[in-house]
């Protein structure tokens, strides 16, 4: 650049300023003359001159601060927008990124301007727009005029800046206030990485935000927005080939890993997806251990297709749900349950329940019927209930519930039924009565008694499970985030199965019945929950007496009869054969709940055992359920990427060596200037990496790009029978009053309203 150039340019950044050279060039002579006749001038005029030499000093600096940026050469752009931005930080402004041009023939860019984020106005086109859902935004647009522009020298490789103007027409904010603009929110890697894990642990955004803030006090660095934002981009860019493609591949991930995993699914016509199952190895190894009873049922607005969501799950040694696999439906047919049905035999080896629990859904009855012929199967009694409020009378009620859980014969049964029926039958609920006879089989004690259920008579333990995703999950959310956050409840259920096995191995409950000796056996047998079922059934001994004992044989018959309830009386046989034993009470409870009656406690008390024989504990209900398998539990079920599980892993080595250096100052100091050093070096020699950015959702595919096609489609919304909307009204509930539409008043209307007649 000539010096003529440099001249011109000289003048017009002094003008941009309000500044003339020539007029402001003080000497030190003309400021010795002034001193000199100080006390010619007031003390208001000297006031006014210490005012005046103040004002040239800042302006002094601020020429010295403009030289030195115009004189700034930079490497990329990439380094004038960071240096640019953290000059705006200092100042109290926001930066945004404006013009950009490019050579006509290649594309590269070879100018860039930057200006202040109020420059301009907004497009007059946009202020009014008819049928505006949302409020319009504020207006933050002020015409302001400073900006940084740079151009780039060929010949050299580098950018020099074009024009700079630091002439603001707006007040600038406090340097508190700088870190809510929007050029200075930057969300850093690490905190993303810290974001994505707690949002996988159902904690929700604002929670996070307030994590952030207590770990990094008002320094932050963004503002909750920035967290839904990025959340956001985030989900979006794991499922941007498709989702139903993206949940596929995490799945096949997972078989990869574990050769036990299982999964398979349809599509329809379209190339859809239709109906998906999975489950892995160690659901199929629970399966083997409890899978006698499973419950399956379906719940909704699980996600944004509104698929239903159908787990199979039972009941763990420790009385806890577990999860057997899981499936997603696109309609609730009978043909769809089956190969649902079928897919779960597939997976399971063939092995079937000895029962299950369902609603009662028609389809799915028939269903099971055809599939599990020789499984019993029972319908939910709160959703039993939940039907008999809606069609009958409450007077009703107490005697309906007599058929639901009052055990007595089938013969007995269909008497009461016949007299109900004929009393209490009306136009409004006959229809509903005959419904629930022809499934009588299915709800009523009558038929249920005797039935291996592990005293389960609701789908409780699928709901829990359905608690537990509705936590992280909503209406909203992908098949992608549902399968992933499905994986983390199970692992978190396996983990707290894990620690009951070691406290259960290494402690055992105090005895405080009277049957002490046999107590204490129970205690190092069952596990703690299915010894609290034990120990009830022990205090309830004393209702009992030995009236008469039998032998026949190898058969010993006891004959129990209650001191607390005239006439009711029980029959015990135990048969002693060498080292085997059975013993069999006609209460069947133990055939039942899996766990052994007060009557079967009693005979072991009068013929003065004090272990608990084999065939009254069931290996499913004992400490040694899993024959010493544990529980494994997932280490891997986030999709991190190596720099993500690099970070986790430093991170808790940092957080420990965090707490030893904060106890002294000495420590303190080295760790800190350590840190410091170590910071500094990494980021000057850090280079791009080659693979996949970090984070997904920030630039993990070129703009432009087109996307993978996929063999599956996404499914469409689909309409299902769903969850009852709103609360359910009773029998006896009175309609609502109808409303004048005048006075919003009840018993009369418009034409008949007081207020709507003439005066």
């Amino acid at each position: 650049m000539s010096s003529e150039s440099e001249d011109e340019m000289d003048e017009c950044h002094g003008d941009a300023f309000g500044w003339n050279t020539s007029d402001s060039e003080w000497n030190t002579s003309d400021r010795e003359n002034i001193e000199e006749n100080s006390d010619l001038i007031g003390p208001h005029d000297c006031g006014t001159m210490d005012g005046m030499f103040s004002n040239f000093g800042k302006e002094n600096e601020a020429m010295d601060e403009y030289w030195e940026i115009v004189q700034m050469t930079f490497e990329s752009e990439e380094e004038c927008y960071s240096f640019y931005n953290s000059y705006a930080e200092k100042k109290g402004f926001s930066v945004r990124k404006d013009i950009v041009r490019r050579e006509k023939k290649v594309g590269d860019i070879f100018y860039r301007r930057f200006v202040c984020s109020k420059e301009g106005c907004r497009d007059p086109a946009k202020r009014d727009i008819k049928d505006r859902k949302r409020r319009e935004r504020a207006e933050t647009r002020e015409h302001c005029t400073a900006e940084l522009s740079i151009r780039l020298d060929k010949y050299r490789g580098v950018w020099f800046v074009d024009n700079f103007l630091d002439d603001h027409n707006h007040t600038l904010t406090s340097p508190d206030g700088t870190q809510y603009l929007r050029s200075h929110r930057r969300m850093k890697d690490y905190q993303k990485s810290e974001i994505m894990m707690y949002e996988s642990k159902g904690i929700r955004k604002h929670r996070i935000m307030d994590v952030f803030e207590c770990t990094h006090g008002d320094k932050v660095g963004f503002i909750k927005k920035d967290i839904y934002n990025f959340s956001s981009r985030y989900k979006r860019s794991r499922i941007e080939d498709g989702d139903a493609n993206a949940t596929l591949k995490v799945l096949k991930d997972r078989r990869d890993k574990d050769p036990e995993f299982f999964f398979d699914y349809e599509v329809d016509s379209e190339g859809r997806l239709k109906t998906l199952f999975w489950c892995d190895g160690q659901s199929r190894m629970d399966y083997q251990s409890f899978g006698d009873v499973v419950v399956f049922d379906s719940t909704y607005r699980m996600n944004r297709y509104k698929m239903p969501f159908v787990p199979f799950v039972g009941l763990n040694h420790h009385r806890q749900t577990v999860v057997f696999g899981c499936g997603i439906v696109s309609d609730e047919k009978v043909s769809t349950y089956k190969w649902l049905l079928r897919t779960f035999l597939r997976a399971m080896c063939q092995k079937k329940p000895k029962s299950i629990i369902t609603d009662s859904d028609n389809a799915m009855i028939k269903a099971i019927r055809q599939i599990l012929p020789g499984t019993d199967h029972r319908v939910c009694s709160w959703h039993i209930e939940k039907n008999m409020k809606k069609h009958l009378h409450f007077s009703y009620l107490r005697l309906f519930r007599s058929f639901i859980y009052e055990v007595c014969p089938p013969d007995v049964f269909e008497e009461k039924w016949s007299a109900f029926v004929q009393k209490y039958q009306t136009n409004r609920n006959k229809e509903w009565l005959n419904r629930m006879y022809k499934k009588r089989r299915l709800w009523a004690a009558a038929f249920l008694c005797g039935k291996y259920f592990m005293g389960m008579r609701t789908n409780q333990r699928s709901e829990s499970l359905n608690s537990r995703l509705h936590v992280h999950l909503d209406g909203f959310m992908s098949l992608y985030d549902l399968v992933q956050h499905y994986e983390i409840c199970v692992s978190e259920m396996r983990r707290r199965e894990s620690e009951l096995d070691t406290i259960a191995s290494q402690s055992w409950p105090v005895a405080v019945t009277d049957c002490r000796e046999i107590e204490k056996a129970a205690a190092h047998v069952f596990t703690f929950a299915n010894f609290e079922l034990v120990q009830e059934q022990l205090h309830l001994v004393s209702m009992f007496d030995v009236g008469e004992v039998i032998l026949d044989g190898s058969r010993t018959r006891y004959r129990l009869i209650s001191n607390v309830i005239p006439g009711r009386e029980f029959s015990v046989d135990y048969t002693c054969l060498g080292s085997d034993s059975d013993i069999k009470c006609n209460c069947r409870k133990i055939e039942r709940d899996g766990i052994p009656c007060k009557h079967i406690f009693l005979v072991l008390k009068h013929a003065g055992m004090t272990e608990i024989p084999k065939c009254c504990v069931l290996q499913r209900v004992s400490k040694n359920a899993k024959a010493g398998l544990p529980s494994v539990r997932k280490s891997d079920l986030h999709v991190w990427t190596k720099k993500q599980s690099r970070y986790h892993e430093l991170r808790s080595l940092g957080s420990e060596l965090f707490d030893l250096a904060s106890g002294s100052d000495d420590a303190f100091v080295e760790v800190k200037d350590y840190l410091v050093g170590q910071i500094s070096r990494h980021k000057s020699s850090s280079k791009p990496a080659n693979d996949a950015p970090a984070h997904a959702g920030e630039g993990s595919r070129r703009e432009g790009a087109p996307k993978t096609r996929g063999s599956v489609l996404d499914p469409k919304c689909v309409v299902t029978k769903g969850a009852p909307k709103g609360r359910i009204k009773s029998f006896d509930e009175p309609p609502k009053p109808r409303l004048c539409s005048g006075c919003r008043e009840p018993g009369h209307d418009i034409r008949k309203c007081p207020e709507a007649q003439p005066k």
